[in-house]
C-alpha cells in the first residue's frame, strides 16, 4: 500500500468491510465497553477510554506505512452494524500482522466471525507485505477456537509470539499459487 493509496471498502458475501471512520464512534466504543463481550479479550474500557482508542485506532489507519488498520463490518443487505476487526502490528520485515475480531453479540453464532475472519486475511495478503497473520484466542474461548479453524486459520500452541499470557495462537500463511495456476497465467491466449 503506498502513502498516497487510501484504503477501499469491499465486501464478503454478507459483510461490507470499511476502513473504521467518524461515524463508527458508537459501534466501536459499544463492543469494548461491553464486559460480556470483553470477557476472553481483556478487560472492558470505560467510556472515555474507548472513545480515545477510537481516535486512534481511526488515526493509525490513515498514517503510511500502515502499522494497524481498523476496519467497521456491516450486514450489506441492511447496513446493520456488526462488529470491528484489525490487521494490528503489521511488521514487513518480518513479513506478519496479528488479525482481531469483535462482533456484537446480535452477530454471533451465524457464522459473521469466520467470514469476516477469512476476508481481513485475504484483504491482508493482497495489500500488505505479510505472509504470515497471526491471532490470539482465549484458551477457554472455544468459539473462537471453532471459528479460527473454520476460516483456515492452523492452532500452533499456546503463545509463542508474546500477544498473550493464556491463549491459544493460530497462524494462517499466505496461499501460494500451485503450479497449474501459475502455469495458466502464463498460456497466451
Amino acid at each position: 500500500m503506498t502513502a498516497a493509496q487510501p484504503l477501499s471498502v469491499w465486501t464478503t458475501a454478507r459483510m461490507t468491510v470499511r476502513p473504521l471512520a467518524p461515524e463508527d464512534e458508537a459501534l466501536y466504543c459499544h463492543v469494548y465497553t461491553d464486559a460480556r463481550l470483553m470477557r476472553h479479550v481483556g478487560s472492558a474500557l470505560a467510556d472515555d477510554h474507548a472513545r480515545r482508542s477510537f481516535g486512534a485506532a481511526v488515526a493509525a489507519s490513515q498514517r503510511r506505512p500502515l502499522r494497524h488498520v481498523y476496519f467497521a463490518l456491516a450486514r450489506t443487505q441492511t447496513g446493520e452494524p456488526l462488529g470491528v476487526s484489525a490487521l494490528r502490528d503489521i511488521d514487513p520485515v518480518g513479513k506478519r500482522a496479528e488479525i482481531g475480531l469483535i462482533l456484537r453479540r446480535e452477530a454471533h453464532a451465524s457464522g459473521l466471525a469466520r467470514e469476516a475472519l477469512s476476508g481481513v486475511a485475504a484483504w491482508g495478503f493482497t495489500q500488505l507485505p505479510v505472509d504470515r497473520i497471526y491471532g490470539c484466542a482465549d484458551s477457554s474461548n472455544l468459539a473462537a477456537t471453532r471459528m479460527a479453524r473454520q476460516a483456515g486459520f492452523l492452532l500452533v500452541g499456546s503463545d509463542a509470539e508474546g500477544t498473550a499470557a493464556s491463549g491459544n495462537l493460530f497462524v494462517i500463511n499466505r496461499p501460494v499459487p500451485s503450479a497449474t495456476t501459475a502455469n495458466e497465467k502464463e498460456k497466451p491466449c
